[in-house]
């Protein structure tokens, strides 16, 4: 059973992704391995039931909590030249739950690389729209 703003919100990670990616959820501080698959859908976690499962947790969590924390890092088909791995795009999100409604909002690129201890490498930091920072927090022209 699908529920209200479920798919928006699966919708939005979705257009993110070009093959794959990771999602870290806090609270519980748990993170899911995400594929596209060929059909454009989307696989959360590395067995068919943490797949089923995954929509379930999302509503679980956020009805204890009222508010979840995520970060999606997006790998792309960039290689860092330094140190030859893949780039992968940062973008963190608020997900409440508002008269049993999802609604999800994004963090700016500077809101979110500032959650973290130190900046990551390899990474672009990514807000809404031409919203970007390199791994040394500088503004950045991508896309």
């Amino acid at each position: 059973m699908r529920r209200e703003g479920y798919n928006e919100f699966i919708t939005e990670i979705s257009s993110h992704i070009l093959k794959s990616g990771q999602i870290t959820i806090a609270p519980p501080g748990q993170k899911w391995d995400i594929l596209k698959k060929e059909d454009g859908s989307l696989f959360f976690g590395v067995t068919e039931n943490q797949n089923s499962a995954f929509e379930d947790f999302i509503y679980s969590w956020i009805k204890v909590n009222s508010l979840l924390g995520i970060i999606l890092r997006s790998f792309t088909n960039i290689t860092d030249p330094v140190t030859n791995f893949p780039v992968k795009e940062l973008r963190g999100y608020l997900l409440a739950l508002e008269d049993d409604t999802l609604k999800l909002s994004q963090l700016s690129a500077e809101d979110l690389a500032s959650s973290f201890d130190s900046p990551e490498q390899d990474v672009i930091y990514c807000g809404k729209d031409s919203d970007y920072l390199d791994a040394n927090l500088k503004p950045l022209l991508y896309k």
